[in-house]
């Protein structure tokens, strides 16, 4: 499985997720639409949003199953 990291700026502090649409939403500080396949928000992923992403310049990490958190 694939996982996505996103993190703040200084990369203190990071949301994951396996949806890579509701990451890149995240990243973008797109809090309105946060949302994974099956149309459920993600209400972690607009708090992050809301604390970092709207004012930061966050980045995406991908990370496999062989790749260690």
């Amino acid at each position: 499985m694939i996982r996505y990291i996103v993190w703040n700026e200084d990369k203190s502090e990071g949301f994951i997720t396996n949806d890579k649409n509701v990451a890149y939403e995240v990243r973008k500080g797109a809090d309105s639409n946060c949302f994974n396949r099956e149309g459920e928000r993600s209400d972690l992923g607009v708090s992050f949003c809301e604390i970092y992403s709207w004012d930061q310049d966050c980045t995406i990490e991908e990370l496999n199953d062989k790749d260690d958190l």
